[in-house]
Order: structure tokens, then sequence, then C-alpha cells
């Protein structure tokens, strides 16, 4: 609006410059200013009587504030004046139409198929406006358009538009459809009076500056905290449990979620320009704003992946709210086309991702993430068993899986165990069938210690606590996989776990 203002201030200092007002009466036709517009309008009829553009604009302008008596009236007067372009009929059917005369559109209709045989839907739009005539006479069929005596057919003096929308032919002065106000593809004025004389700034071309810092801001956010987990991984960004199955499942899958950052980065920004290649290329949009369009999403969506690791759907949701609101502002389209480019960055970026997991974690991974999501990284461990005892004790324990074979092979467990001694060491292992030790830790007296071990559902493993007697111990096994302690031996006790003797 900061650029109709300003040529809005020049045309009341210099009255004279009829140009100028024309440009400013296009503009508030365009931003649905009609009483605006007309007032100019009416100013430059007067001035440039034989303007043909002038009078479509009035007669537009009418129509669009529902004054359709106003625009009849001045499109009869401009076909007194034009007698040979169609679009001047076209233009008087729809005001008759949206008047609701369909009998007189019906007329004008048929002239217009008079006028031009080859009209590809004149004698339609008549036949289809006489039966709704009809229908609303109650059937009486006696009132019958007679078409006016053929013309010459209409020269190529004027080129037309066709609305992408609505089909409505519109004059080359027309940026926006006249009938729906949607916008046209660009053309040359012919009259040479869209050359501005001032030149004033968009907002909208601060995009690519802004939202280029933008974009530098989130990268460095995003490698910071990718160093930040890989230089020191004992930082939790979360206050998580080190050693939680939430935890142990999200080291597995941080070199996927940098890969998938990168991939983000390069995609995104090619996602844009397919869509608006393909859904707007009428629409001139700079390459810089593409640009700007597809890092900025992808950029915000990989720093709220290390932000908020426990809730994946919130950086998903951040990156495509920002796509839509860059397709709909930031490169100026039309809702409908707007929303069609983001569909299609949707679609190119969800497939770009599911190429990533399923090469670097399998297809298996894709298939059972909701498994994988509701038991490895929503509930932190689904399953847990406590046993309680004194040293020396020894157990078997087994595990079933969990629903999916890649949280299966790639799920570990948690063993936190506890010691209340205040002077002696219990030594803790877990070994399997064929007598391999998988885990082994010494703990001090009144110390816990949590360490994460991966293990084989359906293989037998052997527990053990030992050292000096009677010491008292607690051990926990947390996990996706169910444990069931098949025997126990020494007289622990096991809550939360199956037991069978």
């Amino acid at each position: 609006m900061t650029d109709t203002w300003d040529v809005a201030q020049y045309v009341e200092s210099h009255p004279e410059d009829s140009k100028q007002r024309w440009r400013l009466a296009k503009k508030y036709f365009q931003e649905w200013e009609f009483r605006l517009a007309l007032e100019h309008l009416l100013l430059l009829k007067n001035e440039w009587p034989d303007n043909l553009n002038v009078h479509r604009y009035v007669a537009a302008t009418y129509y669009r504030l529902e004054r359709y008596d106003d625009s009849v009236l001045a499109l009869k007067d401009s076909i007194e004046q034009w007698p040979r372009d169609v679009s001047l009929y076209e233009q008087l059917a729809k005001a008759y139409q949206g008047w609701g005369k369909p009998l007189e559109a019906s007329e004008v209709w048929a002239e217009v198929a008079a006028i031009d045989p080859s009209h590809r839907f004149a004698s339609r739009a008549a036949k289809h406006m006489l039966q709704d005539a009809k229908d609303e006479a109650g059937g009486d069929q006696s009132q019958t358009p007679v078409p006016a005596p053929p013309l010459e057919a209409p020269q190529a003096d004027s080129p037309v538009r066709s609305c992408p929308e609505c089909g409505t032919k519109n004059g080359p002065e027309f940026e926006r459809c006249w009938q729906c106000h949607a916008e046209l593809s660009p053309t040359a004025e012919p009259d040479g009076t869209s050359a501005p004389l001032l030149r004033v700034e968009n907002d909208s071309n601060y995009l690519p500056v802004l939202g280029g810092i933008a974009v530098v801001a989130l990268l460095t956010l995003g490698l910071y905290l990718t160093l930040l987990h890989f230089l020191d991984a004992s930082t939790t960004l979360l206050s998580l449990d080190r050693f939680s199955l939430h935890s142990a499942l999200s080291e597995r899958l941080r070199p996927m979620q940098v890969v998938a950052g990168v991939v983000l980065l390069a995609a995104w920004p090619i996602a844009v320009h397919i869509g608006t290649a393909l859904l707007a290329e009428e629409v001139e949009i700079p390459m810089g704003r593409i640009i700007v369009a597809g890092l900025l999403p992808a950029s915000l969506t990989y720093a709220l992946s290390w932000l908020l690791p426990e809730h994946l759907w919130v950086p998903l949701l951040g990156g495509l709210a920002t796509a839509l609101a860059l397709s709909l502002w930031g490169l100026g389209l039309r809702p409908k086309i707007a929303v069609g480019v983001w569909t299609a960055q949707f679609v190119l970026i969800a497939m770009a991702m599911a190429t990533v997991a399923a090469a670097m974690q399998g297809f298996s991974f894709l298939t059972q993430w909701p498994t994988v999501y509701e038991v490895g990284l929503d509930a932190r461990g689904r399953e847990r068993a406590t046993i309680s005892g004194q040293t020396p004790a020894t157990m078997s324990v087994e595990w079933s899986g969990s629903g999916s074979s890649w949280l299966d092979a790639a799920g570990p467990f948690g063993i936190q165990i506890e010691s209340g001694a205040l002077s002696q060491e219990i030594y803790v292992s877990l070994n399997d069938a064929q007598g391999a030790t998988a885990f082994f830790r010494v703990l001090p007296s009144g110390t816990s210690v949590d360490a994460m071990q991966e293990i084989v559902p359906g293989e037998r493993y052997t527990l053990e606590v030992s050292g000096d007697s009677d010491v008292a111990f607690t051990v926990t096994l947390e996990g996706p996989l169910e444990a069931t302690i098949a025997s126990v031996e020494d007289g622990a006790l096991v809550e939360g776990g199956g037991v069978s003797q």
C-alpha cells in the first residue's frame, strides 16, 4: 500500500498529470478500492474520451461495485463508439447477468455469436441465458432474442487475455480480471502508461535480505547444536536421563539426523522451484526468493530437531507452516496456487526424507515407524522389571519382541544397578547362551550406575550379581522388550517381570 499512497500524494500535488492518475486508478482497482478508483476513472473518461481502456475500467468498476445498471449504460455508450470490439459485448452480457436480466444477457451473447461466428462459447452462453430467462418466466417461450445483424469481424488491434480462473476475456490494460478479480498473466501496456514515474521499493523486495539473515542465524544455531552434541556426548539438551531408552535410540539416529538436515537444505529450494514452475509458471519469481523460501523452512526444521528431540512433530509442523506462509506472502502467489505449491513441497520433501531413512536405517524403519516412535522415542521404554535381593544371586532372563523388527535389532534395554552397601563392592555380569559376557560392571559401595546394552530377543541370558555375601542390591531392566525371568536362584525378588521356574 506504500506505493499507492505515494502515487496518490503525487497526483494530489500534480492533478494535471493524467498518466499518473491513470496509474493510480489501476492501483486502486487492483487493491479492491473501487470507489476511489471510480473517482479518478470518471475524471480520466472526460479527459481521454477516446481511450477504450478507460471506458472498460469504468464499466468494470461499476460492475465490482454491483452498480450493474451504471455498468450497462457505460458499456452501451462504449459500444456506440467501438461497435466492433467483442470484449465490450462480453462485458455487457456479464453485466446483464449480474443484474439478474438473463434475457438481455442472452440477446447480447447472440450478438457476439453473430459478430464472431468462431467465438468459442457465445452460442452456448446465449442458449444458457435464454433457458434461465424461460425458467424465471415460468416456461414462457414467447420471448426469443433476435440476433443483431452481422457486423464485420473485430480487428486484432487490441489483444485480449483470458482469465485463468473464470475464462473471461480482459483487455491488455487489466492486470486483474474485471469479472472475478483474479490475477492475469503480465503483458505490455499498449498506451505506455505503465512505466512508473515514481520509484518506491515494495516491502516484499526485502524478503531475500531478511530471509537470508534468518537462514544464516538458524544454520548457525543448527551447526552449534550439532557440534555441541557430538563434541560433548554427555550434554543433554532437555535434561533427559543419559541412559534412557529414548536417549539411546536418539544417539543411534543422530547420523541420520545430520544427513537429513543436509538433504533438507539442498532439496527444499529445489522443491519450491519445481512447485512454482509447474503451478505458477505465469508468475516470474526471482530466484533469490525461491532459494530463501526453501532454505528458511529447511534450516528452521533442522535447528528445532536438535532443540526438541522429544517432540519431532514440532520441527516438522514448524517447517511446513513456514513454507506455507512464504508461499502465500513471500512469493506473492494467489492462495489457491500457493497451497498447490506448498503441497508439491510437502510431497517432494516427504519423498526425500523417506529415501534418507530407508537408505540409512532400512525399509523396516519406515514401515514400522509408528511402533518405533511409540515404544522407543515417545514412551522411553515400555517394559520394566525390578529385581531386588542380596548377593550372591543368579537368574536367567529372556526378552520377547517389541513388535518392530527394527527396534528389536537396534533397541537396547537399560540396566540400572543400585547398592545400599557402604564398604563392599558388587559385581554384575550379563552373559549370553554361549557364555560370552555382554555386560559387566563393578559397583562401588553405596552408589548406582546406569548402562545400555543391546540384546537379542528370544535368547536366554544369565544375570549374575556377586561379591561379599548379603550385600543388598536392586537391578532394574527397562526397554522396549518385555523381560521374563525364567529362573531365580538365591532368593532374589522380582517386581514387574514374569517369573517361570
